[in-house]
């Protein structure tokens, strides 16, 4: 089974309905794995052969030694685990990296060590997301709720849309440049669907008779969306309340929607001989121009 398998298989099994344990499929016997899923946490667990103690935490996350009952035998375990079940499919993508086998023995023999890189990772992934970025996608949120009710924003991306709806989800991107339409794609998963799936593009300028963090806030607040879970996904992209930059003010100069069907350029899986990426190719970054795609007005 190839890595992009195993994550796809983590990110079901975390997303599907039914608690317990289950072993990792396509992992070779010396590099076990399992997946625990439980009414107040998920995440992975390896065992714990060097008997680590380890009990760290980090935006919802946390790395510990913990004594599980697996299949009716009690072992010690490392433990990658969340309590945030808003991030499962999110999770499932950062938290591959636990279990890769390339990286198990820098897990059993370091877990510390392993833990402050990938904090690094999922700081860096929240770090890189800028105002204006979240503004955009706050301003998408706020028109998509206009016209239904059941929108949920993902604040951070990675394995998910930024918005999803029961009707179609919905993959934002900004810019702060005057001119072009050049749009980075930053894997080769992000524009898979199972079902509709809209890009939106919008350029932005900042104004003081524009948008901010904190105005958009408010809107969404004031028309049901619940405050509790907005607040929850700034924080987890480092905005919780009281940053100053929350303050800052965007204008939409331009926004412009697309319609990723097989018409639009993409590159997925599908694009490959036998549906699947080449052997030892784990990400693909690439841009697209939007310039003569065919759109329609969006804000």
């Amino acid at each position: 089974m190839k890595n992009e398998e195993i994550e796809l298989f983590i990110k079901n099994a975390l997303a599907a309905k039914r608690y317990g344990a289950f072993k990792v499929e396509g992992l070779n016997d010396d590099s076990v794995a399992y997946l625990i899923k439980t009414a107040q946490w998920f995440g992975l667990a390896v065992p714990n052969v060097n008997k680590k103690e380890i009990n760290e935490e980090f935006s919802n996350c946390s790395i510990k030694n913990k004594i599980l009952t697996i299949d009716g035998i009690d072992g010690n375990y490392l433990v990658l685990s969340c309590v945030d079940k808003q991030v499962e499919r999110s999770f499932g993508t950062l938290a591959y990296d636990f279990i890769r086998e390339e990286n198990r023995q820098l897990v059993v023999s370091n877990p510390i060590e392993w833990w402050k890189e990938w904090r690094k990772l999922v700081g860096n992934t929240i770090l890189n997301k800028r105002v204006y970025d979240v503004i955009a996608e706050m301003l998408v949120l706020n028109h998509l709720y206009d016209k239904e009710k059941v929108v949920k924003w993902n604040a951070i991306s990675r394995g998910t849309h930024d918005i999803e709806t029961k009707n179609g989800d919905y993959e934002v991107k900004s810019t702060i440049k005057r001119y072009g339409y050049q749009v980075t794609i930053s894997s080769q998963f992000q524009l898979e669907n199972n079902g509709e799936l809209k890009l939106i593009f919008i350029r932005l300028e900042e104004a003081q008779d524009g948008y901010s963090i904190n105005d958009l806030v408010k809107k969404l607040v004031l028309k049901g969306y619940s405050k509790d879970q907005i607040e929850k996904e700034l924080k987890t992209i480092g905005l919780e309340k009281g940053r100053s930059v929350r303050n800052d003010k965007y204008k939409v100069l331009e926004s412009k929607e697309y319609t990723v069907n097989e018409k639009f350029p993409m590159i997925t899986p599908n694009s490959f001989v036998g549906g699947k990426i080449p052997a030892n190719i784990e990400e693909i970054v690439y841009t697209i121009n939007l310039s003569s795609l065919q759109s329609k007005r969006f804000l």
